[in-house]
């Protein structure tokens, strides 16, 4: 299990855990571009 799915985000927004785990594993985004997406309001 990786880190980011170790991060304890409630069941009520599971698809907020299933949005941060495909962002964050996406291979095609620098690791500045992650931060901006993870970070935005």
């Amino acid at each position: 299990m990786s880190w980011i799915e170790q991060i304890r985000i409630p069941d009520f927004a599971k698809d907020v855990r299933l949005n941060v785990i495909s962002v964050v594993t996406d291979e095609t985004f620098s690791l500045q571009r992650k931060y901006g997406l993870l970070l935005a309001p």
